[in-house]
């Protein structure tokens, strides 16, 4: 009838997972009874050397019992090392920034997002702050409320939230420190006790590097593609008739810092201030799209005229 509460050994590189889980067995040869209890403890594998498994020790009915040693070989798998260094830097709750980039030239666009990495799941999140970002020009993607999603890494099983992601254009050069991501919560224990819990990013540093010299007078930005389209709603017209004249800049960027060209139009030409027409869409892979100029133009005097063309250099990142 011996039966006793183990602890779980503590052994470096093991994580526990689970346990004890016990069972037990008896039986009567030759007028002889006997019995066995097993304890089984589950651990993770959290290192990329070999284990060293100590004695370990109960106290049995006719007194102590002492294991043997012996050596845990761990041999290379599917996980990675880095996998198991960040699965052993997030721990069991952690706000990360993660960016596309950390290189960049400036005006480069680079995708950060806030993730809540967390283990448990009885987790209350009752507060959470996303930093200002100063240094950047920030355009929000939209999304839905986040939802805890399941990920694996290191074999070790976590709830991920993204709460939030945003497209950076950095404005200065040098170094920029992303930090102040954090979180405050409520870890249930039971079902009547709990704990408050917070966390708090690691800093992130992104390198900006400046544009190559010379940089031209005529700059319109940095892109990863770019291209520019006039056109006119008619090619005739009578005096004082008003005509639209739409010039277009498509690509990919920040389309929102285009400023409306400066263009020589004909002194027989009345020229209104330009409607600005942005289709532009934001998502995690950068921003995309069009900013249109759409001028109100009317000829004053008769004769043929040339639209005016547009300049302008920009730097394919």
């Amino acid at each position: 009838n011996f039966r006793q509460s183990i602890e779980a050994p503590i052994i470096s590189g093991l994580k526990l997972r689970s346990g004890p889980s016990t069972s037990q067995s008896n039986s009567w040869v030759n007028g002889k009874s006997s019995s066995e209890i097993a304890y089984t403890f589950t651990y993770a594998v959290v290192v990329q050397k070999d284990i060293q498994i100590p004695i370990l020790k109960v106290t049995g009915p006719n007194g102590p019992i002492t294991s043997k040693p012996f050596v845990l070989r761990v041999i290379a798998g599917n996980v990675k090392p880095e996998e198991i260094q960040r699965s052993n830097a997030l721990g069991d709750l952690a706000c990360v920034i993660e960016v596309s980039d950390a290189d960049v030239f400036i005006g480069e666009p680079i995708v950060a997002s806030f993730k809540i990495y967390n283990r448990a799941s009885n987790l209350d999140v009752r507060e959470y702050v996303v930093p200002e970002m100063p240094g950047f020009w920030k355009e929000v993607v939209g999304q839905a409320d986040p939802n805890w999603e399941p990920q694996v890494i290191a074999g070790r099983r976590y709830n991920v939230a993204n709460v939030r992601t945003v497209v950076l254009f950095p404005q200065q050069t040098g170094k920029i420190v992303l930090s102040g991501f954090e979180l405050t919560g409520y870890m249930r224990t039971s079902f009547f006790d709990g704990k408050n819990v917070s966390a708090k990013s690691d800093p992130v540093t992104v390198q900006v590097r400046p544009l190559p010299e010379p940089l031209p007078a005529n700059n319109i930005g940095t892109f990863k593609r770019l291209k520019v389209q006039t056109k006119a709603s008619a090619k005739t017209a009578v005096t004082n008739e008003a005509i639209a004249v739409e010039i277009t800049f498509n690509g990919e960027g920040n389309l929102k810092f285009i400023q409306e060209p400066q263009l020589n139009w004909p002194s027989e030409f009345e020229v209104f201030d330009p409607e600005v027409n942005d289709r532009i869409n934001i998502t995690e892979q950068g921003e995309s799209g069009s900013r249109t100029f759409r001028y109100v133009v009317i000829p004053r005097s008769p004769g043929t005229y040339q639209i005016p063309t547009i300049e302008g250099a920009w730097f394919n990142y």
